[in-house]
């Protein structure tokens, strides 16, 4: 009986030995999928928010300076942008600054059409 018991024991212990690491393993991969997953979504409202900023940069510099050489419009869009983005967390760089400020110029004028400049 005591053979029995023994052999038991061993089972046991093997399975705590060799399961509970591959438990533990399994649970810290689930962990970090589940990290990466959620910083890969806040990367993207990111990139959201800073779109619309952008976007809302360009429609508000044209509003209050349409006279205004595009060259000036572009600094005081840029300054405008990374001020509102460092204020919602968000740090820019002036590369980073200036294609987000080209690509919102792009929509925004296709969406405006000939009304744009008026």
């Amino acid at each position: 009986m005591l053979d029995y018991i023994t052999i038991l024991n061993n089972i046991i212990m093997t399975v705590i030995t060799v399961g509970l690491p591959l438990l533990i393993a399994l649970i810290f991969k689930y962990l970090n999928a589940k990290i990466g997953v959620e910083k890969m979504a806040q990367i993207k409202q990111e990139i959201n928010n800073t779109s619309v900023l952008a976007e809302a940069a360009v429609i508000f510099i044209q509003q209050k300076y349409p006279d205004l050489a595009n060259i000036d419009k572009l600094a005081l869009a840029s300054e405008w942008l990374a001020t509102e983005a460092s204020n919602r967390g968000i740090e820019l760089s002036q590369e980073q600054i200036e294609g987000y400020l080209e690509s919102a110029l792009k929509i925004v004028k296709d969406s405006f059409g000939e009304n744009w400049n008026s």
